[in-house]
């Protein structure tokens, strides 16, 4: 772990709707130690959970809470550029560079062929 690790590079680099919101907790310092507070055990605790299958559906609606606060900061949407070299978009293409689970099918060739 990380010692003095802290939220605030990444909330203050948040766009899309609720932009303002992310980048005003990370320029507060209480509402940063806050953050950093919730998302350091609140995933450890999710984690620990769900791992011993205890408290289950808390972990769940916490994961999910976690995930949406994720998303919302940074949503994997096309044309939203955050500035750091990427694979490709996670959303459509893995890492393959398939577009579809059927692509092989489209193009008439064998999965492992290369295209023409």
């Amino acid at each position: 772990m990380t010692p003095n690790w802290t939220a605030a590079e990444y909330l203050a680099m948040s766009r899309w709707w609720f932009a303002g919101f992310f980048n005003w907790i990370a320029a507060t310092p209480w509402a940063l130690a806050i953050i950093d507070f919730i998302n350091i055990w609140g995933l450890m605790a999710i984690g620990l959970a769900l791992m011993l299958g205890m408290f289950t559906r808390i972990a769940l609606w916490g994961g999910m809470a976690m995930l949406t606060m994720f998303y919302i900061s940074y949503p994997p949407f096309i044309g939203l550029n955050y500035g750091i070299p990427t694979e490709g978009h996670y959303l459509i293409v893995n890492k393959t560079g398939r577009y579809v689970p059927g692509h092989c099918l489209l193009h008439n060739r064998a999965p492992n062929q290369p295209p023409r």
